[in-house]
C-alpha cells in the first residue's frame, strides 16, 4: 500500500481483530485471598510426546488438601521450555476437570527448529477435600519435547 508503513498495517491487522479472542468470550472473575502455601516442581526436561490427544507431562503433577468445611482457590503457573511441530497445547487438569480458562488459548504455533519459552496459568476455586492438579500436552503435527518446567501451585484462602 502506498504511504502506509508495512508495520502500521501490521498493528492495525493485529488490533482489528485479526487474532483477537472470539466475541462471545466471557471473562470470569474468580476471588482469590491471600496465600496459604506454595508447591513448585521442576524437571530439566522429559522424553518427546508424539500425540494428538491430551497426555500428562511426567513429573506435573501436584496433590493439595483443602480442609473440611473450607473452600479456597488453586492457582497454577506453568513455565516451560519447549519445542513442537504444529499446534501445540497445554492445559491444568484438577481432578479429572479442566480448569479455567477452559480453552484452545492455552496454545502456540511452533515451526522453527530452535525451543521456545512459554507461561501458562489457570485458576479455580475448590472445596473440602484432595485436589490433584496434573498438566497435560497435545501437538497436532508431530513430536513435542518439553526441554525443562517448572509447574508452581499455589493454595490461597
Amino acid at each position: 500500500m502506498p504511504g502506509f508503513p508495512r508495520a502500521a498495517l501490521l498493528v492495525s491487522v493485529l488490533a482489528g481483530g485479526a487474532l483477537a479472542s472470539p466475541a462471545s468470550a466471557e471473562t470470569i472473575v474468580t476471588q482469590c485471598g491471600s496465600p496459604i502455601s506454595t508447591i513448585v516442581r521442576t524437571d530439566t526436561g522429559d522424553p518427546s510426546l508424539d500425540s494428538s490427544t491430551f497426555k500428562q507431562i511426567p513429573g506435573a503433577s501436584v496433590v493439595v488438601t483443602v480442609p473440611a468445611g473450607r473452600v479456597q482457590c488453586l492457582l497454577v503457573l506453568f513455565t516451560s521450555i519447549d519445542e513442537c511441530d504444529g499446534q501445540c497445547f497445554v492445559r491444568a487438569i484438577e481432578n479429572g476437570a479442566e480448569m479455567d480458562p477452559q480453552d484452545s488459548l492455552h496454545s502456540y504455533s511452533h515451526f522453527e527448529d530452535f525451543p521456545e519459552a512459554h507461561a501458562f496459568s489457570w485458576v479455580r476455586r475448590v472445596g473440602a477435600g484432595q485436589h490433584t492438579i496434573v498438566i497435560q500436552r497435545r501437538s497436532t503435527g508431530g513430536p513435542f519435547q518439553t526441554h525443562q518446567w517448572t509447574m508452581r501451585v499455589d493454595l490461597t484462602n
